[in-house]
């Protein structure tokens, strides 16, 4: 009598049991699975030796350039870390003329040995190389064939031009992005079309984000946040715009911060103002979960540059019924995969040297290539300054956040099963 009766409780309790554990992996899953990204790398001085390899092939943008070695650059003083700051330096000769016979005016270009996918890069940049024909860049470009598997232009600028930086991505055929200006960054949005170049780009608002004003400034720090994760066709595109913006990550997508050497660290996302130790994690990163608010724990203001991931316009439409099929559109999960982090400084190419005869401050009287070879004193500023990198990556942390859910999930049933009996 007594063994039935507890037969037709635990036959009672088994769907309540169910429902219970699979209703607490449901709440619980968009919570822990949100984009977690976790500290692997902070690099400085010394250890840009140790993650980065330098390339001293020819330069694909066509500069007026040699890139020289690891070991040449160090013998040349072109890379070094500065003995009284431990900054790591890396510059062009500019004490040389670079014969007509060369390739041009030796500089430095190094390549990250790890690669990225979806993350957080961050660089401390206390100076940036300036200068007639100058064309430095910090940028994260796909190991593939370019531009299947894109290129993000985190810092980019030609001749002092803008004053301000530009930002921009490339990509092969299909992603496209909003025009003019946008409530969710505080850009504006140049080229919309991110096929191939010169891709899609949106110029900072702040004129101290490149060339001499931000040398002049002290510098600061450039922040890219790359969450590539597909959304869904239901996504409400209008919340990126509510008035939480201003304290939370926009969304799915590639956002840019600039955050000037005169913020102040109140204003600062405290990962930033505040030194970490390893693992570290960014936690509830573009989350989409409502209880979340689409908040992280950091406080990043708005991106100075937002390009955001799109359904395609035949996928936006199951959701709206005023899609059109010109409508912005660049699922990003779809072009861009691996990349390398690269700093690099060249000279003239496709764009300084196209640009350099429009450009006030510069001479009249020769070509690009003639004044970057003929004139060393004129690149005692060409030079990156750097006092770190941060590099965040989601691996790990997603598997443990799985595990973490079946752990919990499955102690809890088998804990419910065990007190019935």
């Amino acid at each position: 009598m007594g063994g039935g009766h507890r037969s037709r409780i635990r036959q009672s309790l088994l769907p309540l049991l169910a429902t219970t554990f699979w209703t607490c992996i449901l709440l619980c899953l968009p919570r822990i699975c949100a984009r977690n990204f976790t500290l692997r790398n902070e690099i400085r001085g010394d250890g840009f030796y140790d993650s980065f390899y330098w390339w001293n092939y020819g330069d694909p943008t066509h500069g007026t350039v040699d890139y020289v070695s690891k070991r040449e650059s160090q013998s040349l003083n072109l890379s070094y870390v500065d003995a009284s700051t431990g900054n790591f330096i890396m510059r062009a000769d500019d004490a040389s003329i670079a014969s007509p016979s060369s390739s041009g005016r030796k500089s430095v270009r190094i390549h990250s040995i790890d690669k990225l996918q979806d993350g957080v890069v961050a660089m401390r940049v206390k100076h940036m190389p300036s200068g007639c024909g100058t064309w430095p860049a910090f940028w994260t470009c796909t190991t593939s064939n370019w531009p299947a598997g894109g290129e993000i232009d985190i810092v980019e600028g030609a001749s002092d031009q803008g004053p301000r930086n530009l930002a921009s991505l490339h990509t092969t055929a299909g992603c496209t992005i909003p025009a003019g200006n946008s409530s969710i960054s505080t850009g504006f949005t140049g080229q919309t079309d991110c096929q191939y170049q010169p891709g899609c780009s949106e110029s900072f608002s702040l004129s101290n984000s490149f060339g001499p004003a931000f040398n002049q400034n002290g510098g600061g720090w450039f922040v890219m946040v790359r969450d590539t994760s597909p959304i869904s066709s239901t996504s409400n595109e209008s919340d990126l715009s509510s008035s939480t913006t201003t304290t939370r990550l926009p969304g799915p997508g590639i956002s840019i911060y600039f955050y000037p050497s005169s913020t102040s660290s109140t204003d600062l996302p405290s990962f930033l103002s505040t030194n970490r130790t390893l693992p570290f994690v960014l936690t509830g990163l573009n989350a989409t979960n409502p209880a979340l608010g689409g908040r992280s724990d950091e406080n990043w203001g708005r991106p100075a540059a937002f390009f955001p991931t799109t359904p395609t316009p035949a996928l936006r439409a199951i959701g709206s019924s005023n899609t059109t099929d010109d409508a912005p559109s660049c699922p990003m999960d779809r072009y861009f995969d691996e990349h390398e982090i690269i700093i690099n400084l060249t000279f003239c190419g496709y764009w300084a040297g196209e640009t350099f005869p429009y450009v006030s401050t510069c001479p009249k009287n020769t070509t690009c290539d003639e004044y970057v070879r003929n004139n060393p004193q004129a690149f005692s500023e060409a030079r990156w300054e750097i006092e770190k990198l941060l590099v965040y990556t989601d691996g790990a942390s997603r598997v443990a956040a799985s595990s973490r859910i079946w752990t919990l999930g499955i102690g809890f049933l088998l804990a419910c099963i065990i007190s019935c009996w």
